[in-house]
């Protein structure tokens, strides 16, 4: 936290607190740039960022450093944009204190290399976080098969938490995605899809956030039911407070082809999803409805 002076002699802290700089003798000065820093003691549970990036072929990865390092950060990336046609999956690995590296994985049947697409990401600490609002989020990662059940420490009430997920590891090099589904008070099913002309996953770490629904001072986060399929959908913003960073997964399984989400819109726009399938075994692209979990937050969240 620091402030600095302005040409009229007065400091500004960039939060519209502003004063005027005194000499010893009691007068303003203009003429020195001056600098006060504070100390600030809080804890950063949430930061989010952007990042665009190319794939030039399946070992190309980007590095994403974090605006603040974390001692152990569990990290999700929101879906891609749709600059390249070609289907693919955001696959994420070596999360550190420091950032992460990212790669827009194409299905094994493409060639892997892919153009430029944009990604907005966001890490948060691991555990049980109450925020000055009473807001829950938790966070955890955890080692899952091909089909496994994820279990919540923080009480999301009846209705259950809005859940964001991601792969965070490489330990099968297939292309692979998550389908998280049956959300409940205690937790939440999670299954991995390699294309549909492969098999099984070998176990990968998952990591993942829990949201507690509705709207709140950092954040809102909602799951709207059996309202995305193949073509695209507008997610109506006006009920969020917060609009920094925007997210989504998918919150439910009744099509059980391999599928994930895609964004068609620009990011800063009102967001446009869709269900993409992979044509590995067919070519039909059509996906049944599903429920769609989408959260936004403010870029940085401190408790």
């Amino acid at each position: 936290y620091a402030a600095i002076s302005t040409p009229d002699g007065q400091w500004d802290d960039g939060w519209n607190n502003r004063g005027n700089f005194l000499t010893e003798d009691g007068w303003a000065r203009t003429d020195t740039l001056t600098v006060i820093e504070f100390e600030d003691t809080r804890d950063l549970v949430l930061q989010t960022g952007q990042t665009r990036f190319r794939t030039n072929d399946r070992e190309d990865w980007t590095r994403v450093t974090f605006d603040t390092p974390m001692d152990d950060p569990v990290v999700v990336v929101g879906p891609p944009t749709y600059n390249g046609a070609h289907q693919g999956v955001i696959r994420v690995r070596n999360v550190d204190q420091t950032g992460f590296e990212v790669q827009f994985t194409e299905w094994a049947f493409r060639d892997g290399r892919h153009t430029t697409e944009t990604v907005t990401w966001m890490a948060v600490e691991s555990g049980v976080h109450t925020l000055s609002d009473g807001a829950v989020i938790e966070a955890g990662a955890t080692r899952i098969d091909q089909d496994d059940r994820v279990d919540l420490t923080a009480d999301f009430g009846a209705g259950g938490p809005v859940v964001m997920g991601q792969i965070a590891s490489y330990l099968g090099t297939e292309p692979v995605t998550d389908r998280i589904h049956n959300v409940s008070a205690d937790g939440f099913d999670i299954l991995m899809q390699e294309e549909e002309a492969n098999g099984t996953h070998t176990a990968e770490d998952f990591h993942w956030i829990a949201f507690e629904a509705g709207n709140h001072n950092d954040f809102s986060a909602f799951t709207d039911s059996r309202v995305i399929d193949h073509r695209d959908h507008t997610v109506d913003l006006s009920r969020a407070s917060a609009e920094d960073a925007f997210f989504a997964d998918l919150q439910s399984l009744f099509g059980a082809d391999t599928s994930a989400l895609r964004l068609r819109s620009d990011p800063g726009e009102a967001p446009v999803l869709f269900i993409e399938e992979e044509t590995s075994r067919d070519a039909e692209t059509w996906h049944t409805t599903e429920d769609l979990a989408w959260v936004t937050t403010d870029a940085f969240i401190f408790v």
